[in-house]
C-alpha cells in the first residue's frame, strides 16, 4: 500500500494542469483510444486509495493532492477532465474519456461516484464537488434503465452496445450494494 501512494505521489506519475487539477494518464492504447488518454474511474479510485492512506496515517499533507484528482475527476471532457453527459443530459464521469466506441461505461461511472462520494465526505464545503455528486446519483437513478436489454445488462452505450460479461455483472451488484450502503437509498438496494 505505501508503495502505492509514492507511485500516486510521484510528480513523474501524473499531469498537473492550471495548479488544481491532477490526472493520472495511461500509457497504453485502449480500443479507440491512444496512450495518455484519461480513465474516470482510474481517478475516482486514485481519490479513494489517498484517502485511505489519510485514514490509516492521519497525513493531511495528503489533502491537496485528493482534491487536485478529484477537481481533474469532475472537470470537463472537453476541456481535458472526465465530466460529460448522456444523451439525456445528465453528467456523467467516464471511464474512457473521449471515447466513441466505449462511452458511458457502467460499472466505471459506479467506482468514480464511490469515490466522489468519499471525498465529498472528507471535503463536505466542497459545494461544486457535491452538487457534481448528487447529479451523478440523479443519472445512476434516471438512466439505468438505458442499460436493461430486457435479459442482461449492457456494459456500456458507446458504438457497440455489447452486454457485460458475468464478472462485470458480478462487480455491478457489489456497486450498487456498495452505494445503498453508503447512501441508505432504497434503489440501489432493489
Amino acid at each position: 500500500f505505501m508503495n502505492q501512494m509514492k507511485y500516486l505521489r510521484d510528480s513523474k506519475r501524473y499531469n498537473s494542469f492550471n495548479d488544481d487539477r491532477i490526472g493520472y494518464p495511461y500509457h497504453m492504447p485502449s480500443h479507440d483510444l491512444k496512450p495518455g488518454w484519461y480513465s474516470g474511474m482510474a481517478q475516482g479510485l486514485a481519490v479513494s486509495v489517498l484517502i485511505r492512506y489519510f485514514d490509516l496515517t492521519g497525513d493531511s499533507s495528503i489533502f491537496p493532492l485528493i482534491t487536485k484528482v478529484n477537481n481533474f475527476m469532475i472537470h470537463p471532457q472537453e476541456d481535458g477532465g472526465t465530466l460529460t453527459k448522456t444523451p439525456e443530459g445528465y453528467i456523467w464521469i467516464e471511464e474512457y474519456a473521449k471515447s466513441k466506441s466505449y462511452a458511458l461505461v457502467l460499472n466505471g461511472f459506479y467506482n468514480s461516484v464511490i469515490g466522489l462520494y468519499e471525498y465529498c465526505r472528507l471535503f463536505p464545503d466542497d459545494k461544486k464537488a457535491k452538487h457534481i455528486y448528487d447529479k451523478c446519483i440523479e443519472t445512476i437513478k434516471e438512466t439505468h434503465k438505458y442499460f436493461d436489454n430486457g435479459s442482461w445488462v449492457l456494459y456500456h452505450r458507446g458504438g457497440s452496445r455489447k452486454n457485460c460479461n458475468i464478472g462485470y455483472m458480478k462487480v455491478q451488484v457489489l456497486e450498487m450494494k456498495q452505494l445503498y450502503e453508503l447512501t441508505g437509498d432504497d434503489f440501489f438496494k432493489y
